[in-house]
């Protein structure tokens, strides 16, 4: 899998970034400058996303798991510490149920929960019942692609995922508008197979709390009280039913990473200095 390399302290623990649904690795890139005089960082382009492609694997939950868990045995080789975003949050909580001695500690963002899957925001319920139907979803999204700019696509995005749009920094808007361009030439089936998985993941509700009940390395969940795509309630109902877990909360939309990157790497420092590795400056 393609990625970036941060760099950090030679000492410090290895953080690896997984980014969401239709992101990329330079969707890191604020808050991974901020971590790293204390954490060794690398950002991942997941296979379907950013410059890596599928390789002929599907850009499901579970195969991206697992193509994540084969990049960490053969490339990282050390334990990492995984924050993962939205979708990024599934594949890491899945790679710490199926691979935990790779793992020294999750770091769940904005991740999307049973009874979530379609938000609060009306335009992503209707765009996520068109597109879970087969076909109809394709037509509909190369449509998308051919008759609104990326750099319109992106502004919607960030109008649904903020709660203030404007704290995106304009470095970071450019990497979001490029990743957006590299997605308009990829075939629509792979960003919608991915969509689909998280929704199926979501709503096999028994599968989706047992996977999760057996994590057993340290976890931080963070979530952001103005979130329309996962509300808030239900983040906290997940850390009443985990009470071992970490909990966090922000005052920011969906991309926590994008929008309030250096409050989410206070709580992200703390919680690593506090539950998986003391010795971090």
């Amino acid at each position: 899998m393609r990625h970036a390399d941060h760099g950090g302290p030679g000492e410090g623990p290895r953080v690896v970034y997984l980014h969401g649904l239709g992101g990329s690795r330079l969707d890191w890139t604020d808050l991974a400058t901020i971590m790293r005089p204390h954490v060794r960082g690398l950002a991942v382009d997941l296979p379907g996303f950013g410059a890596t492609p599928t390789g002929g694997r599907s850009t499901s939950v579970t195969s991206n798991a697992d193509a994540t868990a084969r990049w960490l045995h053969a490339v990282v080789r050390e334990p990492v510490v995984l924050v993962g975003t939205s979708m990024g949050a599934l594949i890491a909580a899945s790679v710490a149920a199926r691979a935990p001695e790779l793992i020294l500690g999750i770091a769940l963002v904005s991740t999307p929960m049973p009874g979530s899957a379609l938000g609060s925001h009306g335009d992503v319920r209707r765009a996520a019942l068109a597109g879970a139907i087969p076909g109809i979803g394709e037509y509909l999204l190369r449509r998308r692609q051919a008759t609104v700019s990326a750099r319109e696509r992106v502004t919607q995005m960030l109008r649904r995922s903020c709660h203030d749009p404007a704290r995106i920094s304009p470095a970071t808007l450019a990497a979001l508008i490029r990743t957006e361009e590299q997605a308009s030439v990829r075939p629509a089936s792979q960003y919608l197979r991915a969509a689909r998985s998280i929704a199926m993941t979501v709503a096999c509700w028994r599968a989706y709390w047992a996977r999760l009940s057996t994590i057993t390395v340290p976890v931080l969940l963070v979530h952001a009280i103005h979130d329309q795509l996962v509300p808030i309630a239900a983040a906290r109902a997940a850390a009443r039913r985990f009470p071992l877990w970490s909990y966090a909360e922000l005052d920011c939309g969906h991309v926590a990473h994008l929008e309030s990157p250096g409050d989410l790497a206070g709580i992200l420092l703390a919680w690593i200095a506090a539950a998986v590795s003391p010795t971090l400056r």
